[in-house]
């Protein structure tokens, strides 16, 4: 859990997270909000092992989100 933190901090570049709640389990991740040490939330993402391979279940919801995201539709990014 301290390396996914740290790569979460890194990748919104905040110096270490401060907290991390986790939300219920869903059918296909598991996620968890991370608060870091300069006020920003970063919601994390681990897939559960029912879900696929992980490199492409997550390329397909990158896929998804950026082609919502071509319409104008708001949309979180993706680190």
């Amino acid at each position: 859990m301290n390396r996914l933190a740290d790569a979460a901090a890194d990748a919104v570049g905040a110096s270490h997270c401060l907290s991390i709640k986790k939300y219920p389990d869903g059918m296909f991740n598991k996620a968890f909000l991370m608060t870091m040490d300069d006020g920003q939330e970063v919601v994390a993402k681990v897939p559960n092992p029912n879900a696929g391979v992980p490199h492409f279940t997550t390329a397909s919801e990158v896929a998804t989100m950026d082609f919502v995201r071509s319409f104008s539709i708001p949309v979180n990014w993706v680190c």
